[in-house]
Formats: structure tokens, sequence, C-alpha cells
């Protein structure tokens, strides 16, 4: 059984590898936050452990499906934090649908070169 690490504060920032990242109430932690530091956010209650398998979607999906390009800031919004992207405060309040995109985008590429190095 797979557990995450979800954000239940307003916003937080957790230690991760490449250094300091807010993250906004209900995002996941990323993989590059290490054990040490979820528990100290956990400790402090400003994180929750999620069963991951809990979140599944009923049909037994992939998870989260990625928003056709045309889609509503909403959506973009929704799923980027499905996949535990953190979007600044500034992001959301000016619904800037594009850099929401550029950070989808750029969390995918992350992605895939981690999993072709491996």
């Amino acid at each position: 059984m797979s557990t995450k690490h979800k954000v239940t504060a307003t916003m937080i920032v957790a230690k991760t590898a490449s250094g300091p990242r807010y993250f906004d109430r209900g995002a996941t932690l990323p993989a590059d936050v290490d054990d040490k530091e979820r528990k100290r956010l956990v400790a402090s209650g400003l994180v929750e452990i999620v069963n991951a398998e809990e979140k599944q979607a009923p049909s037994g999906g992939d998870g989260p499906k990625k928003p056709a390009g045309n889609a509503g800031f909403g959506k973009h919004l929704e799923y980027a934090r499905a996949i535990g992207i953190e979007v600044s405060e500034d992001v959301v309040k000016s619904e800037d649908k594009d850099a929401v995109r550029a950070l989808i985008e750029a969390h995918e590429k992350a992605a895939a070169a981690e999993t072709a190095s491996s």
C-alpha cells in the first residue's frame, strides 16, 4: 500500500533535494522531499499521510487525466495539483492557465528525464 503526504496547512515550505519549495494546501509532496522532512512536517501538523490507493478513481484508471489544451484554468490547476505540482498563489489568483501549463510541461520533462536515467 503506497502512502503520500498531502499539505493540510494553507502553505508550507519544505526542504527538497533541489532546495526549499513552497506548497499550497492540497498539494502532494514530491519524491525529492526526504523521509526526515516528511516526518517533521507531519509532526508539526502541516502535512497528513494519505493512503494513495484510497484516492484512486473507482474505475481503476491510471490516475488523473491531463486536460486538453483548450480546457479552462480550473481543469489545468486541478490536474497540476493532482500530480503533485505546487502552484504559487500569484498564479492561482491571476488564473494564469499558460503558467500552469508550463509547470505541467516542466514536471513531465523532469519525470521523463528521471525515468530515462533509471
